[in-house]
């Protein structure tokens, strides 16, 4: 109900891509995807909001990324609340888009944590591989 959340694992065609936030290449890449929430031609506006550190489940080693908030109109006229998560893992950016249309944010909080947690869970299942025609890693 009024949510949306769309999860992306790629590499850009890079290797080497560190686990977590504290790298160079993550955080060039966080950069280029806020500004492309910014510029989005989906929008009619998006306005950063905040952003900051969020832990990928509760362990004590636990991954970081980055999080930024953003309120957006759509085309439509729909306004609402999305979140932009991302980080490097096992050689690839993870990226989730999680949004909220406006008056579903009551139970959006509590799943939030869910959807970083749930993360958590498949992240040791995860693996970067070769295409079968020898292109690009997926």
């Amino acid at each position: 109900r009024g949510q949306t959340l769309t999860i992306y694992f790629y590499d850009y065609g890079l290797s080497g891509i560190p686990d977590g936030v504290d790298n160079d290449l993550v955080q060039e890449h966080y950069e280029q995807v806020k500004s492309d929430v910014l510029n989005s031609p989906s929008y009619q506006q998006a306005v950063f909001q905040r952003e900051g550190r969020v832990r990928i489940g509760d362990a004590p080693d636990a991954l970081t990324a980055m999080e930024a908030e953003f309120r957006i109109i759509r085309k439509e006229g729909q306004v609402a609340t999305s979140y932009l998560v991302l980080t490097g893992a096992r050689g690839l950016f993870i990226k989730l888009r999680f949004s909220i249309a406006e008056g579903a944010e009551l139970e959006a909080t509590s799943n939030r944590h869910a959807i970083l947690d749930g993360l958590a869970s498949i992240l040791p299942t995860i693996e970067r591989i070769e295409s079968a025609g020898g292109g690009d890693p997926q």
